[in-house]
């Protein structure tokens, strides 16, 4: 009997202490860039890295859309470097569990 109300005691007080916990990736967020060339807007998915906000998030694509020399693959595999701005989220806001 004792056997039996000290596993239901165990069981019930959660993981033990050195118990492994998986992370949990990061939402992606969306990004939205524009270029004179491009028909529409184009729309990227990013996973920020740890302490990375929103817009520096974005940052790391627009940089990569306006480099010549980038390998990248983004905007249905375009081919247009040079000439990209970011127009959400807008530079300077926050991500929204930053507000």
């Amino acid at each position: 009997m004792n056997a039996i109300l000290l596993l239901v005691a165990l069981s019930l007080s959660g993981p033990a202490t050195g118990a492994r916990v998986t992370p949990v990736a990061p939402p992606a967020l969306e990004c939205v860039f524009e270029h004179p060339r491009y028909v529409g807007s184009c729309t990227e998915e990013v996973t920020p890295q740890e302490n990375q906000t929103h817009v520096q998030a974005c940052q790391a694509v627009l940089a990569c859309l306006n480099n010549p020399q980038c390998v990248k693959s983004y905007c249905q595999a375009t081919t247009l470097r040079g000439g990209w701005t970011l127009v959400a989220p807008e530079p300077g806001a926050q991500s929204p569990e930053r507000r």
